[in-house]
């Protein structure tokens, strides 16, 4: 009960400077051009719109996204660096993760592609994997400098997901199956 008055609390101090802003048109403009260098201590993260993004951050989401419209991204403080993540569609419909650092350095991107448009040699790779198990996602991974693929089937019986290298050797292969009950 305690943490939701404070919450309320936040919240309303939060809509207050908003409407002081708002009726201060120098505080606002100020406020708009301003990047977040560091986020309050009792917040671990946040949302924060277009307008409040580092240059390098803006940059990297044009450049990753072409000109689909930016309505902020979420922002994570962790060992006192900001990192910012967006998660969207791109206009063929695939969804695309990225998480960067205040840098604009890409830490994670996560793109789904058609199993179809992967290189031969990973699908005629994960297909030996999977067998008879129907395909039903794929999706390029880039995470700690290096690129990989990972290729999910299912069945009622069970899921497989494969990691691929980009050459098409196979790194892990996970199969899981449904709990049946005794």
């Amino acid at each position: 009960m305690a943490l939701r008055g404070e919450v309320a609390a936040l919240h309303r101090q939060v809509r207050a400077l908003a409407e002081d802003a708002a009726r201060r048109p120098d505080v606002a403009a100020a406020a708009a051009n301003t990047p977040v260098k560091t986020l309050p201590p009792h917040l671990r993260h946040g949302w924060i719109e277009a307008a409040g993004l580092p240059a390098p951050v803006l940059a990297t989401l044009r450049q990753q996204l072409g000109d689909l419209p930016i309505e902020g991204a979420h922002v994570k403080q962790s060992e006192g660096r900001l990192f910012y993540a967006i998660e969207t569609r791109l206009p063929d419909g695939r969804g695309i993760e990225l998480s960067m650092d205040d840098s604009g350095q890409i830490r994670h991107r996560h793109l789904e592609t058609p199993f179809g448009a992967l290189d031969p040699a990973l699908q005629q790779a994960a297909a030996g994997q999977v067998g008879d198990t129907p395909i039903r996602a794929a999706a390029e991974i880039y995470e700690d400098g290096q690129t990989r693929y990972r290729v999910t089937a299912k069945s009622p019986e069970q899921g497989i997901q494969v990691i691929l290298a980009p050459d098409g050797t196979v790194l892990r292969t996970e199969i899981s199956r449904p709990e049946r009950e005794p």
